[in-house]
């Protein structure tokens, strides 16, 4: 994935990903909508010391994060099927 271009070292450590969404952030500096990352390899981004707490931490923000984009994309959905715009 480096060689790929897909993702970009972290001055700090491990691979470069927004904090908050913990999407990965590619060699061009584009965040990817589509490639996550947690644990060890964002501690530059997070810099600290990964601990389980921080995985719990960053597994919740991730996860509540998909879930927005989820309900998110369903009521698009659910709104273009009606005509509502």
């Amino acid at each position: 994935m480096l060689e790929g271009k897909l993702l970009a070292k972290h001055p700090l450590g491990g691979i470069n990903a927004e904090p908050s969404t913990l999407r990965v952030i590619d060699a061009s500096s584009v965040v990817n909508q589509g490639i996550y990352a947690l644990g060890d390899v964002v501690g530059g981004v997070c810099f600290y010391t990964i601990e389980m707490t921080h995985m719990v931490q960053q597994a919740k923000r991730l996860t509540e994060h998909l879930v927005r984009e989820v309900v998110g994309h369903m009521m698009t959905r659910k709104c273009s099927s009606k005509g509502v715009h």
